[in-house]
């Protein structure tokens, strides 16, 4: 795994990081083994969500209360 500079003022910051071989490999085994299971994981908790096929239902609020003063009137609960 190699990095890329896509400009001139980024080829410094390019060979350090080329140079750092533990560092590839942790990113190395991030992006191929722990992204991956995350991901994974991620999918099977959302997947009934994400493989609903009902339209999502909407619900407005009703208008906030206003004080004589114009402002908000906020009622508080225990």
């Amino acid at each position: 795994m190699t990095w890329v500079a896509p400009v001139r003022q980024a080829v410094p910051t390019k060979q350090r990081w080329n140079q750092a071989r533990a560092y590839q490999q942790y990113l190395k085994n991030f992006f191929t083994k722990q992204c991956v299971d995350w991901l994974k994981t991620l999918l099977f908790y959302g997947k009934s969500t994400l493989q609903r096929t009902e339209r999502p239902r909407v619900v407005s609020a009703p208008e906030e209360p206003l004080l004589p003063s114009g402002v908000p009137c906020y009622r508080l609960l225990p």
